[in-house]
C-alpha cells in the first residue's frame, strides 16, 4: 500500500477547495439569504476599506454592521411570523354579531332562497348573499345540526356543528366567513363571488334545477 504524506494530502486539499469549481457549487448550496448578507457585508468591507483607513477602526465599524443585519434579518422575519399569525386568527375568528331576527328565522330556507333572488334581480347583492345565508342556517336547524336562534352568533353556531356534524362544520366555516366580510366587514362581493356562494347554498339546500323552476320542497 501506498504511503500517503499527509502534508502533500493537505496541500492538495486545500488545492482543490480553492478551485472555482468548488466554490461555486458552495456558494450555490448555500441558503440565499446568507448568501446575500455574506455579499452586503464584503462590499461594505470594501466600502469602509475606502473611508475609514484605519484597520482596526474598519474592522470594528464592519462587525458591529454585521451585527445590525443580523438583527435586521431577525426582525424581519419575527414579522412575518406575526402578520401571519395575525391573519390565521382573523380567518378564524367570527364576528360576535347575532345573524337574523325572530321573525326571519321562523320562515322556510326557501323563502329566503326566493327573498335572495329578488335583491339579486335588484342589484342588491350584499342582501341577496344574507338571505342566503339564512337559508343555509335554517337548512342546518332543519336537519336538526343546530337550532337557529336570534342571538346566536356564528361562532356559537360553528361550536355546534364541531359536535355534531364535524365535516359539515368545515363547509360551514367557509361560507360564514365569507358572508361576514361582505356583510359585516364591508367588503365588496363580486358577482363571481356572490354566485359561487348561490350555487353551494342551494346545492346544500335543494336541487338546483328544482328551485329555478319555482317548485319549493
Amino acid at each position: 500500500m501506498k504511503n500517503i504524506d499527509p502534508l502533500k494530502a493537505r496541500d492538495e486539499l486545500e488545492t482543490i477547495l480553492s478551485q472555482k469549481e468548488y466554490q461555486a457549487y458552495y456558494r450555490e448550496d448555500k441558503n440565499t439569504l446568507a448568501d446575500l448578507l455574506e455579499r452586503l457585508q464584503d462590499w461594505l468591507s470594501r466600502y469602509l476599506t475606502k473611508l475609514l483607513p484605519q484597520q482596526e477602526v474598519r474592522e470594528t465599524t464592519s462587525e458591529w454592521i454585521s451585527y445590525g443585519l443580523v438583527g435586521l434579518g431577525i426582525a424581519i422575519v419575527l414579522l412575518l411570523l406575526f402578520l401571519f399569525s395575525s391573519k390565521v386568527v382573523r380567518e378564524n375568528r367570527f364576528y360576535s354579531k347575532p345573524i337574523g331576527s325572530e321573525s326571519e328565522l321562523v320562515q322556510s330556507p326557501q323563502s329566503h332562497l326566493l327573498e335572495a333572488e329578488k335583491r339579486w334581480e335588484e342589484g342588491d347583492l350584499r342582501s341577496a348573499q344574507r338571505h342566503l345565508f339564512l337559508a343555509y342556517l335554517l337548512n342546518l336547524d332543519q336537519k336538526q345540526w343546530i337550532e337557529a336562534r336570534a342571538w346566536k352568533t356564528n361562532g356559537e353556531y360553528m361550536d355546534e356543528l364541531q359536535g355534531t356534524q364535524p365535516e359539515i362544520a368545515k363547509t360551514f366555516r367557509a361560507l360564514a366567513h365569507r358572508f361576514e366580510a361582505t356583510w359585516y366587514g364591508g367588503r365588496h362581493i363580486p358577482r363571481e363571488d356572490y354566485m359561487e356562494f348561490r350555487q353551494q347554498v342551494i346545492g346544500f339546500v335543494i336541487n338546483e334545477d328544482r328551485y329555478m323552476k319555482g317548485e319549493q320542497g
